[in-house]
């Protein structure tokens, strides 16, 4: 015991050593779960409770006073927190305003919403500074909503984000940044996931009792608005923050959803945990970033919780993050990559941090002494991580040794990415009707997927309808028509047909879902090196031109011929540039352009790769490569964006695309280029993989072609200076 508590006492010691004093923090931690049943019916949402209990868990060690943080929810004591007031209207409303009575000048105050987001009719837009351009307000639903009122127009006890915007200008009016976290939807339908631990943290207006003819009078009120362009209206709203007049402290939000999508509560951390519990996807990867140390900017968290929503799939929610985001967050942490206690279970090795600080099995660590940080005892591997702590192999270094017993602390020196997809076999009932599937299911597969059961947690989930197995991406609603039907493949009437159509479509969602775990890890890893490889990204969208006679749909159509080798003058650049944060909605016809620029004093060899909704991976570059020397003219790379094809009058895949720069610095006079195209092409055979053999390329391979079986890879001194830069965006019909 007093070894371990010796261990805790050092480990304080080296996180707090040499931190710069914080500025006064404050939060307002709000998560609404058991709502009125007359209301909302079974909505009920265990994760609020759950996002609230873990965010005070993490903002303690990042320097947050219980003293200052405000706490409202119902149930908290579920969750292991003290009871606390519920989460009422009145209760919210005067938690903010309390806030704003003691909130100065220099104070960074969190206000964090979990529970459900709805919308209601705006039967007011003219007195609003920016009114929603759809006709309806964004609400939060407190514990005391209600339902719909005629006589006032509005649902009972909800709070607006007008309200919300207010409340928070208040607090900015003091000289104060506020950081508002939504975990929440606030526009679009009610969706709910196909796995059934997936809740949508969103009530329809018909749940709400709203009559229909009064939402498309407020959306037919908006489209003549905007039609006119004349008075508010006009500018798309923001969400939850003001748009009034700027005030004097800052302003940063982060956003479950666009508004036209839901946010998810899951059973996290992914995978089959033991000790997983119901959150909020948004929550559970921003305390994923706040715990990992490595995060000194907002910019730094959104990324990070880009980064987790990425393996979600093509219909994945995507976040959104408005303000300042270059400034330090509350809480940041000073001096790279977080230390972790290393405790001991008899002969068994256990680290104190595991999913929930982004240490996943195949990470690798350097074990010190606390001590001696200069020279490692060794190294560590993670076999097997868990939510708050992780299995260790450990592998002393020559001439050195490592006691049971021994106080360590640990140090990630190559995080991993999971290789391994799991994917549900269909429900017994649909099984039943195609038994050359099961027999497919049963046999050998060189792919690294673990087959479950058809109700447990899941990458991919099987269905059988009308002789086609269908793929669906986690969350994603299961849709057999229109233009966001699910991924299918038609079985056949044979076992190798069956067999066939399992193999492939499991292959290429393997290969695209991996690449992109690969390239965020090389990402990550990248950013702690020089990146000489500037990029500028712009969008242009083309004049509409007729649709020929019989066209099937409202893409049907050509597209204007855009130059491609050089930038139009009208482009319009997108949001920022490099490792954007910006998914902005794209559609037919539309052109992107990117120009790259080498900076540095290496040659570059690049290989853009696309990945789109349906999981293809396509080369985006030319024919005879992209080799940059120093200080060249910049290369121009343009591609556009097409969701019908017009000579086999089909629609093309809709939903989250990105595109992926991989980018390898060479010796001045390297014959041979780094070229990884090949990754696009799943039938060609090894030999004609033209680049020679590397770690870097054996870690690509890895991830997309499932060498040997491999579970999980690392990035580490397999990238030789490597890295990846990555855009992305949605697609969507028009």
């Amino acid at each position: 015991m007093r070894r371990g508590l010796l261990a805790i006492v050092l480990l304080a010691s080296l996180v707090t050593a040499g931190s710069p004093a914080l500025a006064k923090n404050r939060a307002l931690l709000i998560g609404v779960s058991d709502y009125p049943k007359e209301t909302v019916g079974d909505l009920q949402l265990a994760g609020p409770r759950n996002d609230v209990a873990l965010m005070v868990e993490s903002l303690r060690g990042t320097g947050f006073r219980d003293a200052d943080m405000t706490l409202l929810g119902d149930g908290l004591e579920k969750a292991g927190l003290p009871q606390a007031p519920a989460a009422t209207r009145e209760a919210i409303l005067k938690a903010l305003a309390r806030l704003a009575d003691d909130a100065a000048s220099g104070d960074q105050v969190l206000v964090f919403l979990s529970g459900h987001g709805s919308q209601q009719p705006d039967e007011t837009p003219e007195a609003k500074v920016n009114p929603s351009p759809d006709g309806l307000e964004r609400l939060f639903l407190p514990f005391d909503i209600g339902p719909w009122n005629d006589s006032v127009g509005r649902v009972e006890n909800a709070i607006t984000a007008e309200e919300i915007g207010a409340a928070i200008r208040l607090i900015r009016n003091k000289g104060a940044l506020v950081w508002l976290v939504v975990d929440a939807c606030h526009s679009g339908g009610l969706t709910r996931g196909t796995e059934p631990e997936s809740i949508a943290k969103k009530l329809d207006m018909d749940r709400l009792g709203i009559p229909r003819a009064r939402i498309e009078a407020a959306r037919a009120k908006a489209a003549t608005r905007n039609r006119s362009a004349a008075g508010p209206g006009t500018a798309r709203a923001s969400g939850f923050e003001s748009a009034a007049a700027p005030a004097s402290g800052g302003f940063v939000g982060f956003y479950a959803a666009h508004a036209d999508q839901v946010a998810l509560q899951r059973n996290l951390p992914r995978g089959f945990s033991a000790d997983k519990k119901p959150q909020g996807v948004l929550t559970y990867y921003l305390v994923q970033a706040m715990r990992s140390g490595r995060a000194s900017s907002f910019r730094d968290l959104a990324l990070h919780v880009m980064s987790g929503y990425e393996q979600w799939g093509a219909q994945a929610p995507v976040p959104q993050f408005r303000g300042d985001l270059g400034q330090r967050w509350p809480g940041a942490s000073e001096g790279g990559d977080r230390r972790f206690a290393v405790n001991w279970r008899g002969k068994e090795a256990v680290l104190g941090g595991g999913l929930l600080d982004d240490v996943t099995t195949g990470t690798r660590l350097d074990i010190f002494e606390p001590t001696d940080l200069a020279a490692p005892l060794g190294e560590a591997t993670v076999t097997e991580s868990r939510a708050h702590e992780a299995s260790l192999a450990l592998a002393p270094a020559s001439g050195r040794t490592i006691a049971p017993d021994q106080v360590l602390v640990a140090r990630v020196s190559q995080r991993a990415a999971s290789l391994t997809l799991s994917v549900a076999r269909p429900p017994e009932g649909e099984l039943s009707t195609t038994p050359l599937l099961s027999i497919a299911l049963g046999e050998e597969s060189d792919l690294p997927v673990t087959m479950v059961s058809a109700n447990a947690a899941a990458d991919i989930r099987l269905r059988i309808f009308d002789g086609r197995l269908y793929f669906v991406q986690e969350d994603a609603a299961f849709e057999i028509t229109g233009r966001a039907a699910t991924a299918s493949r038609t079985l056949g009437s044979d076992q190798a047909s069956a067999r066939r159509a399992l193999t492939e479509g499991l292959r290429t969602i393997v290969r695209a879902r991996n690449l992109l775990r690969v390239s965020e890890l090389m990402t990550q890893q990248g950013a702690r090196a020089k990146k000489d490889l500037a990029i500028k990204a712009f969008l242009v969208r083309p004049q509409i031109l007729p649709q020929a006679p019989g066209a099937l749909s409202a893409d049907d159509r050509a597209c204007e011929n855009l130059a491609r080798d050089r930038i139009p003058s009208n482009a319009e650049p997108l949001e920022r540039e490099g490792e954007s944060l910006a998914t902005p909605d794209l559609t037919h016809c539309d052109m992107l352009y990117f120009e790259l620029r080498n900076t540095g004093t290496s040659v570059l060899d690049i290989t853009p790769l696309y990945v789109d909704g349906g999981g293809g991976i396509a080369y985006m570059g030319p024919s005879e490569g992209m080799r940059i020397e120093p200080g060249a003219q910049p290369r121009v790379l343009s591609m556009r964006i097409v969701t019908w094809n017009t000579r086999r009058k089909t629609p093309e895949p809709i939903g989250l695309e990105r595109l992926i720069f991989i980018s390898v610095p060479q010796p001045a006079r390297e014959a041979l280029p780094a070229d990884f195209r090949y990754l696009a092409q799943p039938t060609l055979q090894q030999t004609t993989r033209g680049a020679a053999p590397s770690p870097l390329r054996n870690l690509l391979e890895s991830a997309t072609f499932g060498a040997g079986k491999a579970r999980s890879a690392s990035a580490g001194a397999e990238l030789g200076g490597a890295f990846a830069s990555l855009y992305r965006w949605r697609v969507v019909a028009p």
